[in-house]
């Protein structure tokens, strides 16, 4: 037993640095102990029973005593063994303080934060709110709020805050803040409620962000769009009025050419011929200006997502056969437009109005940009059906390709030739109308092809036998 006493005693000890006076005190404890222990037969034998009874005293003391001392020991190992672990915590957060500290303190962007108690006094607040603020730390920490609060637009958003707190553990919002230089700067405001063990509410975090030119880019982005759409709506009525006030005045001067020529022409004897030019030229002038209009018209409904789109089913090789004959017949030129198709009866759903004015401005400019013949080919398949433009051709830049189908663009190689570089922007615009596509194809005095591929919906077809051609008009 009493070796174990000892044994622990050196347990307890040794770990900790013990002082040396209590350490021979306790040592001559457990001697005297284990010395009376070891005596006592012979005290028992050779002294009278009073000895005895003191000599058992004695060891009952020392043997209490003794106890306790283990006892003290053992608790005062765990205290410091607590003490140790509390005191690297510690160690640990001041740590952490102070690198959230110099991490706040190098802050130095359009945001700054503050810490607050539940009275809204200022406990910490971040070195860079003097430079966004323009006022000293010491200024700030005594009178932010009551700068806030002396703006009269702030009330709002003041009020506001104590709604949100009401309701929940955050709030956002924007207040006013004077600079000293004389701006009003906008500052964007995100409060959190800072909470401690067992949820007691001690204060609040506050994260504030001067948003002043995000405003002003905001308000001028604003200011450009109404502009825009004022100019929009001017552009707009112009392009109406233009098209009014334009057509009468040519439907008059185009009547009365007419009338030239079926009244006054027949009836000279000389200058016949003359004049004849003369009204042909008027004539080719007239279809100019009428075609320029349309097509402002047509893409002013397509700005607009005004146009009217009414697919019909119909047979798509007869439909490009009357589109191409036109040409045909009032060529001056010599020029051709070829047709070629792999299947006679193509039926699918197209609008027929905006389908013609796509394929017919894309075979006036082959014929405008070409002095050879135009072909145009129809191959029908499965799901989609190509319409195939080629022209042998002036050509168009390979840097020009990517911009041909922008409106009022036109090439480099085309500055002789007339056009408003509407015509090719509205008849991708057309095509896109029928969930198709339009690509283009060219090199340089070689040539252009224009491909138009249209989705093909299944309809009943009322020709139940249909034929392969190759047809040519």
């Amino acid at each position: 037993m009493y070796i174990i006493l000892i044994q622990l005693f050196i347990n307890l000890v040794t770990p900790y640095k013990v002082h040396l006076r209590t350490a021979f005190i306790i040592a001559a404890l457990i001697i005297v102990l284990v010395a009376i222990n070891l005596l006592y037969p012979s005290l028992v034998y050779n002294y009278p029973s009073e000895i005895s009874r003191t000599a058992d005293n004695v060891s009952s003391t020392l043997m209490a005593v003794m106890t306790l001392g283990c006892v003290f020991l053992i608790f005062k190992r765990k205290l410091e063994h607590q003490e140790k672990i509390l005191n690297e915590h510690i160690t640990h957060l001041e740590k952490s303080t102070k690198d959230y500290e110099k991490l706040l303190d190098s802050v130095k962007e359009d945001f700054f934060l503050i810490s607050e108690d539940l009275e809204q006094n200022i406990k910490y607040i971040s070195p860079s709110a003097g430079d966004i603020l323009g006022y000293s730390s010491i200024d700030l920490y005594e009178g932010f709020h009551k700068i806030i609060t002396s703006v009269p637009e702030n009330k709002e958003a003041l009020a506001r805050r104590k709604e949100l707190f009401h309701n929940s553990s955050k709030a956002v919002y924007e207040l006013l803040f004077p600079h000293p230089d004389g701006t009003m700067r906008t500052l964007l405001v995100k409060e959190y409620a800072q909470f401690e063990k067992a949820h007691v509410h001690t204060g609040f975090n506050v994260i504030i962000q001067d948003v002043t030119m995000k405003k002003e880019f905001e308000y001028n982005m604003r200011s450009s769009l109404e502009k825009e759409k004022t100019l929009n709506a001017q552009k707009e009525a112009f392009i109406l009025t233009m098209s009014h006030q334009f057509r009468t005045p040519l439907t008059i001067i185009k009547s009365s050419c007419i009338l030239a020529k079926k009244k006054v022409l027949p009836q000279m004897s000389e200058g016949q011929e003359t004049l004849k030019k003369l009204l042909e030229r008027q004539d080719e002038g007239f279809l100019q200006l009428e075609n320029l209009l349309a097509s402002i018209l047509a893409y002013k409904a397509l700005d607009q997502h005004t146009m009217i789109f009414t697919p019909l089913l119909g047979n798509l090789n007869e439909y490009l056969i009357d589109i191409i004959k036109p040409f045909n017949i009032a060529s001056t030129t010599g020029q051709i437009v070829h047709y070629h198709t792999n299947k006679e009866t193509c039926y699918m759903d197209f609008d027929g109005s905006l389908l013609q004015e796509a394929i017919k401005k894309l075979i006036s400019n082959a014929l405008k940009y070409s002095e050879k013949d135009v072909h145009v080919t129809l191959e029908y398949w499965e799901k989609r059906a190509l319409i195939i433009i080629e022209d042998k051709g002036m050509g168009i830049p390979k840097d020009n390709l990517e911009h041909v189908f922008e409106p009022f663009f036109r090439g480099h190689n085309a500055d002789n030739t007339k056009g408003a570089g509407l015509g090719l922007s509205i008849a991708h615009k057309f095509i896109q109308l029928h969930q198709g596509s339009i690509t283009v194809k060219s090199d340089v005095n070689k040539g252009s092809s224009f491909i138009i591929s249209l989705p093909i919906e299944q309809k009943d077809n009322p020709y139940k036998n249909s034929e392969e051609a190759t047809s040519v008009v």
